[in-house]
């Protein structure tokens, strides 16, 4: 699942070919909007992993990629295959921009009482200009005690935009079991990770990336003791939790 740095990278990357431009043709859900043609995009934004296209008269189209989805760029002289059973699709005077397996897609005007209705649950963007570390607490703290703080990291509503990449190597690199219970992680420590997290994703956007200390190397040794990575599928929808028995103790 794209996380919270990628999706403002597809952000950024979408601006160049929608910013300013007119729709000639949107298509969600295998339903055709006529009234959108003619609107011109007048800003494109990421909050968490969700991705916002504004036009000027008020009309939001939100998009989740979810676990499967995609989005595609093609030059409008060759449309794509897949145009039909699109989750999304933009048309532009020059460009074909699709979106495949989204999780969700949702059109709203601003003026539409049930605007805003996802994007209302979510907690602090983990991206955002400022981080407001005190809320995330507040909503962290209303989880049962014995959540695993692998799953605090993943909750959206507690703060959005990371997923398990980020949820791996913060963990590993603040030394916290992805199984400890939430009871067992002080305000300081739980602080500590979503700022780790927070850095690690600034980093990336800033194309700092770092090889993976622990995600997606089960049986490989851990540069640090040595210690063979460990993994396993956890939660309710589970996610493999990858981590280091001897740097991260349970």
């Amino acid at each position: 699942m794209p996380e919270g740095d990628s999706i403002r990278r597809i952000a950024a990357a979408m601006r160049t070919h929608l910013l300013d431009r007119t729709l000639r043709r949107v298509r969600a859900g295998g339903t055709e909007h006529p009234a959108l043609h003619g609107q011109r995009v007048v800003a494109v934004d990421a909050i968490g992993k969700h991705l916002l296209i504004t036009t000027d008269r008020g009309t939001v189209i939100r998009s989740h990629l979810g676990m499967n989805g995609r989005w595609w760029r093609h030059p409008l002289t060759a449309p794509p295959r897949h145009a039909a059973s699109a989750s999304l699709l933009l048309e532009t005077d020059t460009d074909v921009l699709t979106c495949t397996r989204a999780a969700d897609v949702e059109l709203r005007e601003r003026r539409d009482p049930r605007f805003g209705t996802a994007l209302a649950r979510l907690g602090p963007d983990i991206l955002g200009e400022s981080f407001d570390t005190t809320a995330v607490l507040r909503r962290a703290r209303a989880a049962p005690a014995d959540t695993s703080v692998a799953a605090v990291l993943l909750d959206q509503k507690i703060a959005c935009g990371i997923g398990n990449i980020y949820k791996c190597e913060s963990l590993y690199l603040e030394g916290i079991h992805p199984t400890r219970p939430l009871a067992r992680v002080d305000d300081t420590a739980l602080t500590a990770l979503f700022l780790r997290a927070r850095a690690l994703m600034q980093a990336s956007l800033a194309g700092g990336r770092d090889a993976h200390h622990v995600y997606r190397r089960a049986g490989e040794a851990c540069a640090r003791c040595g210690t063979r990575i460990q993994s396993r599928l956890e939660g309710a929808e589970p996610r493999r939790s990858y981590w280091c028995p001897t740097c991260q103790p349970l």
